[in-house]
């Protein structure tokens, strides 16, 4: 009996502890569940069972389905919370004019490559750190729909019987003022100027291209200099160039002997090199009164001597007004020339009368010898094949 009656109230406390007890375990349950989702729902990334990171947004892994645990990204960090990240923007990509002029009729107006083409097959690095517009300053609608149908928006400048002179204008101080200064950087090459590279396909021709190029707008943008030209294949000096220049009877006796006493009127002292300056790098927003001295000085240097040989007065120009500029290697130059021009050179000489005449160099081809001192073997031009007064078509 007592061991009944001891049975009896164990048995009551039992009967009343398990509902109980049954109850709190499903509170508890009920609140895991409750809680873990709230912890979750609202992160940007979830793990799933692989053990890899998975979008909400879709199903595919990031950053590719071979990631592991220890390639998985950082947590980001709530909104509400400032982190140097959230206050640290990527700076814009600096914006690149690559413009060629092709006025008159001396070059083919027709682009050697689509720009756009190779300029959206550049890297992600160079693209994110330059954005290129590639403009063809032209003055025909024929030349401009050519320029549109190969990847290069047309400039239309309205032709000029000194097509030479205007194409010289607008390759040293841009087509437009105030548009040439909307671009941080410019870029210019020869209408006869393309790509090259060391294997012949065009996906390793733009990565050659890159490799040039990339290094002189670097030295633009991070101002370094404010322009950017490359050496001359051949020569090395003014002087050399100028006793070529005479030796091919590339410009005037007049043009030249001016050239001689602008140099001599201010002391140029001939030792920075010479420039090829067919591809030009230079600074077109912001750029520094030294520049733009520099820039006017060398196409009114031009015009005023009447020689279109341009790098007969580059290095004087600069060097008169000081400007910060760099001389690279010739091996550096981003563009090389893959066409010759398309109408001959025009070249000059004085008749026995001191009167300059013209003709062109594929009918009347002359035998220069350049040495220490050049010299001509040419013979006299008749009356019957010369102009007394044109515009020379060539440079």
């Amino acid at each position: 009996m007592l061991e009944c009656e001891s049975r009896k109230p164990a048995n009551k406390m039992s009967v009343a502890v398990r509902p109980l007890g049954e109850f709190l375990l499903a509170v508890a349950l009920l609140g895991v569940l409750l809680v873990v989702p709230a912890a979750t729902t609202n992160d940007a990334e979830v793990p799933d069972l692989a053990g890899r990171w998975r979008s909400k947004s879709s199903n595919a892994l990031t950053p590719d389905s071979s990631s592991t645990c220890h390639e998985l990204p950082q947590q980001k960090a709530p909104q509400h919370v400032a982190t140097a990240a959230n206050l640290t923007k990527p700076a814009p990509p600096a914006r690149v004019a690559l413009y060629m002029v092709t006025t008159g009729s001396y070059d083919d107006p027709t682009p050697t490559y689509n720009c756009a083409d190779v300029m959206n097959q550049m890297s992600q690095p160079f693209r994110s750190r330059y954005h290129v517009s590639c403009l063809a300053v032209v003055d025909s609608h024929a030349s401009a729909r050519r320029a549109a149908e190969t990847g290069w928006t047309p400039v239309l400048y309205p032709p000029t019987p000194e097509s030479q002179r205007q194409q010289r204008r607008i390759k040293i101080t841009g087509w437009n003022s105030s548009e040439i200064d909307g671009f941080d950087i410019a870029v210019y090459h020869d209408g006869k100027a393309g790509l090259y590279g060391r294997f012949g396909n065009s996906s390793e021709d733009i990565c050659f291209l890159e490799r040039k190029l990339a290094p002189s707008l670097d030295l633009v943008a991070n101002g370094s200099v404010d322009l950017v030209v490359y050496a001359h294949e051949d020569r090395s000096s003014t002087a050399e160039e100028l006793h070529t220049v005479t030796c091919l009877q590339l410009c005037s006796t007049e043009s030249l002997t001016k050239v001689r006493m602008l140099h001599l009127a201010h002391g140029y002292p001939d030792r920075a090199g010479l420039a090829d300056t067919s591809n030009l790098v230079w600074r077109a927003k912001g750029r520094s009164p030294a520049l733009s001295l520099g820039m006017s000085a060398w196409i009114d240097a031009i015009e005023t001597t009447g020689c279109m040989r341009d790098q007969l007065t580059f290095e004087y120009a600069m060097w008169k007004h000081k400007v910060r500029y760099q001389l690279l290697p010739n091996r550096m130059r981003p563009f090389v020339t893959v066409r010759e021009h398309v109408l001959p050179r025009t070249r000059f000489y004085t008749d026995h009368s001191g009167n300059t005449r013209m003709f062109r160099s594929d009918m009347f081809p002359s035998i220069c010898f350049v040495v220490d001192i050049p010299f001509v073997i040419s013979t006299p031009m008749p009356n019957s094949v010369v102009a007394d007064s044109a515009t020379p078509p060539g440079q």
